[in-house]
Formats: structure tokens, sequence, C-alpha cells
């Protein structure tokens, strides 16, 4: 293989993902430290994009301002913009990596929006990559879960890029020495009651055994070549058969459906799922199995999974949202702009709208009721569940505004192609 260089590297940067404005993840620690150095060099060569340093503190170290502080003095050596993000209030108990993950992106994403970065790079290396197809072997993933990380991938409106997944984390390290940078050590890395932690005590003696850091590298990148290619499949199959209707639910063609591999049938539906339910996770394999089988033992029939409900009659089966799973909180209106309601609707309001006088919420039946009474035509051949789960606006003395089902020019609501919203495989 090649030696990395500064200049190989922002080939392979703008080659993943072009843009002029890059944001950097960088936590202090060796190895973003080591893509610190990478950026630092490579932005002198011709043609560099802008790099824009960001350090997220999660409140869950006293340290953590120590690190924010020393990855500041090295940004300020190098005359490179450096940002330092803290959320507000405190993560949870329990499942706090996970937590930890998504205040990170979060912050990290709503920093780029603002500041037109066009992605945000992140330094995760071989050995990253090994432990995370090991993770998901152990939990009997699938090729989803096997793929590991993707070098492209995208958290809601944000492109993650990951240009070191086939680099070795000693060439990260080795880059932050000869800069000399200085790094951190998070204790959490060397805690065993993270799982991550364990495959990583355990990675010599499965080296011993061939199973080590390049060779589950090279598997994930096939399996995740496979992966994409099974996604194109899916793409084209729905292009054809299923049909996103302007209520905000999704139609698929039972026959052609039905004539699909199992393994297709679930890429399809799951997909489904989250355009629709959204969440930050992929429905879990076993869980859209499951809906399969009754399907099939069913001629007609309803089920909830993942925020949705999935309806099949004759030759339909249709995959909506849930209203339950939105409940009755209702939601106060911006003071401008528009309103993006369930990641899968954007509402605006004609200049002059009294927006302070309504709440956005789903129709709900009581919704559907006060429209019925107004004698405003339903559609016909739609579940009434479905109508539920709609946007509406609900203001004084009982008056809801709902422009999907009754047009009004006050407020618009139009669908989103693609659902405003972040997933990841879990399994």
């Amino acid at each position: 293989m090649r030696r990395l260089t500064p200049h190989l590297w922002l080939r392979r940067l703008k080659g993943l993902f072009p843009t002029s404005h890059y944001a950097l993840g960088v936590s202090g620690g060796a190895d973003s430290m080591g893509m610190l150095a990478f950026a630092a060099r490579a932005r002198r060569l011709k043609g560099a994009p802008r790099f824009t340093v960001l350090t997220v503190d999660h409140g869950l170290r006293a340290s953590a301002r120590d690190d924010i502080a020393l990855v500041a003095r090295a940004c300020a050596a190098l005359d490179l913009p450096h940002a330092a993000l803290r959320g507000a209030g405190k993560l949870p108990p329990t499942g706090i990596q996970a937590a930890a993950r998504r205040l990170r992106y979060d912050l990290m994403g709503q920093w780029c929006a603002r500041h037109k970065a066009g992605a945000l790079v992140l330094a995760h290396h071989m050995q990253d990559q090994a432990e995370t197809m090991l993770m998901r072997l152990a939990r009997g993933s699938g090729i989803d879960g096997l793929g590991a990380m993707a070098a492209v991938s995208f958290d809601g409106g944000l492109a993650v890029v990951r240009p070191f997944l086939d680099t070795d984390r000693a060439v990260l390290r080795a880059a932050a020495q000869r800069a000399g940078f200085g790094w951190v050590d998070d204790p959490a890395n060397k805690d065993a009651r993270h799982e991550r932690v364990r495959w990583r005590q355990a990675a010599e003696d499965l080296a011993a055994l061939g199973l080590d850091a390049p060779a589950l590298a090279r598997s994930a990148a096939r399996l995740r070549a496979e992966r994409d290619a099974l996604d194109e499949v899916a793409e084209a199959w729905c292009e054809t058969y299923a049909h996103t209707h302007a209520l905000g639910f999704i139609t698929l063609a039972a026959a052609p459906f039905d004539a699909l591999p199992a393994a297709l049938q679930q890429r399809i539906v799951r997909r489904s799922l989250h355009d629709i339910g959204g969440g930050d996770y992929m429905t879990a394999p076993d869980a859209v199995a499951a809906f399969l089988e009754k399907r099939a033992a069913r001629a007609t029939g309803g089920h909830t999974l993942s925020g949705c409900l999935l309806r099949w009659r004759g030759d339909t089966l249709m995959i909506g949202r849930e209203a339950a799973a939105l409940g009755a909180t209702r939601t106060k209106l911006p003071p401008r702009g528009a309103l993006l309601w369930d990641g899968r609707f954007r509402i605006g309001f004609a200049r002059g709208f009294p927006r302070a006088r309504y709440k956005a919420a789903a129709l709900g039946r009581a919704g559907l009721d006060s429209l019925r009474a107004r004698q405003v035509a339903l559609p016909p051949r739609v579940p009434v569940a479905y109508l539920h789960a709609l946007p509406a606006l609900f203001g004084a003395r009982g008056r809801v505004l709902c422009p999907s089902l009754d047009p009004c020019a006050e407020v618009r609501v139009s669908g989103l192609e693609k659902p405003a919203t972040k997933a990841y495989v879990k399994e």
C-alpha cells in the first residue's frame, strides 16, 4: 500500500465527498490529532478546502475542558479555526455511550448547518472498523451490520466522511507525533465494561487466528459493496412498484412484492419504515421478518412497528405513520420560516398568519371529527388511521386547520421527497 501523504489524503477526501468546507471532529485523542496533522499540511496544497475543527464537551468528565484546551492550543498554533461545543442538560444514567454519540452528532450537525460546512470528517480507522464488525458479528448481524461503517454516510442532512477506514491507527499516531502534538487518553477507552474495549483487548489473540484488523476491514468493505448493490436493486424496485402518497404514506404493489426474495422484501420494508417513522436506527431484521410472516398468514390485516402502521388488503401493502406514536403534545409554531413536522412535512405560512394563536399536532380522531362536521370531503380508500397522523393546526375555540385535507391560502403543507431523519444500523 502506498504511504499515505497529505496529498493522497486530500485527494481521497475530495473523492469521497467534495466540498469547499470540511468540519473536523477532533476529540484530543491520538487518532483525531493525527487527522488534524494531515489537515494542517493538506490545507497548504493547491486547491485545498477550508477546515474548521470542532470539539464536543459531553459534560461527562471534569478533564474535558483540558482536552478542549489542548485542541484549541494546537489549532491556534496552526491558525486553524476551532469551535468548542457543549449541549444543554444531562445525559441519561443508562445507555450513556449511545446518548453521548447522539449529542456529538447533533451538536456538530447543527454547527455545520449554521456555518455551511459541507461535511463532517471523522478519524475512524481500520481498527475501529474491525471492532465494529466483530461486535455486530457477535450479535448475529446480517449484511447491513457486517458492512460496518461506511466511508460516507448521512445523519439527516449532514454528510459524515471517514477517510481513514483502510488506514492503520499507527499512521495517525505517527502523524500526530511528527507534528509535535500531544494527545489525551480517555479512561473510557480502557474500561472493560464497554463492549468495544473488550474486543480491543482481544485483538492480539484474534490476530493470531488470522482475524486481524486488515482482514476484517477487507471483509467489511466487500460486504458494504454487496449491501450497496442490494440497495440499488431495492431502489429500482421502489421506483417502479412503490408510491409515496401526498398524505404521507407509502403503498407497495403486493403481487410484485410477493415475487421478491425474502431478503429484498425485508430491505424494502425496513427502508419504508424509516422513511415514514424516522428514528435513529433502522428496524431490526427479526422484527420485519415477524411482520412478513404475519402478513403471509392473513389475507388482510394491520401491524404496528417502528412508529408505523402497516396495513394490507387486496393488491396493496400500505405503510403509514402510527398516530399514537406521535403523541398528543402540541408544538408552538416558529416565529418565522417554515415548520418541519415529524421529519415528513414542511408547513409554510402566509405573511400575517397569526402563528401565536395556533399549535401543531397530529390531527387525531377529534380533529378529523371536526373536519367531518364542516363537511370536508375525505379521500376514498385511505385508511382513517393515516388521516389521524396528518399535521394539523389547533387554534382557539376548537378551530382546526388541516391543509392536507382542507386547503387554505394561509397555510401550505408539502411532503418531503426524502425523510429529514437519520438512521443507523443496529443489529
